[in-house]
């Protein structure tokens, strides 16, 4: 993931990199829907959404080949 850190505000846009991310089909942060665009089979840009707080989140990727939980993966400041 890059960057891995940003505003409490969100609104910025990060890139997760994977495998078969081509096929996702919900990314989450901390179990909230984001929004997020397929840019090709290993990288996906996702727009960071707003946080009530400073502190770390765990984001979860699912494609058709099952889910992945980055655990404490992205830091608000």
């Amino acid at each position: 993931m890059s960057p891995s850190t940003g505003p409490v505000p969100g609104g910025n846009v990060i890139n997760l990199y994977g495998l078969n991310l081509s096929t996702t089909s919900l990314v989450t942060f901390n179990d909230a829907p984001v929004q997020y665009s397929v840019q090709s089979d290993t990288v996906l840009t996702v727009v960071v959404p707003p946080s009530p707080a400073a502190g770390t989140v765990d984001i979860t990727v699912t494609t058709d080949s099952g889910t992945s939980t980055l655990t404490s993966a992205y830091v608000y400041v």
